[in-house]
């Protein structure tokens, strides 16, 4: 797998845990989802916490990508002279 493609499933992961904050407070507290469940605040309060720490991880993750990807083609233009 490509990190690329890598990255582009973390990022849908995170949206979807966007989209799904989105519905709960669309839907509102004691109401029930698609799938039956319950919304109530801890629900929500996991959610973001959730969301917060994949955020976190995506973008230490993506700069740390950059840094190396940044060296890799430095590297490969000094090689090439």
């Amino acid at each position: 797998m490509s990190r690329d493609h890598l990255y582009n499933s973390k990022l849908s992961i995170i949206k979807l845990y966007k989209e799904q904050l989105k519905t709960f407070n669309k839907l509102g507290i004691g109401n029930y989802t698609e799938f039956n469940t319950k919304i109530s605040q801890e629900l929500i309060d996991v959610t973001e916490k959730r969301l917060s720490q994949l955020s976190s991880a995506y973008t230490t993750n993506k700069r740390e990508y950059n840094k190396k990807e940044k060296r890799r083609v430095k590297n490969e233009k000094v090689s090439a002279r």
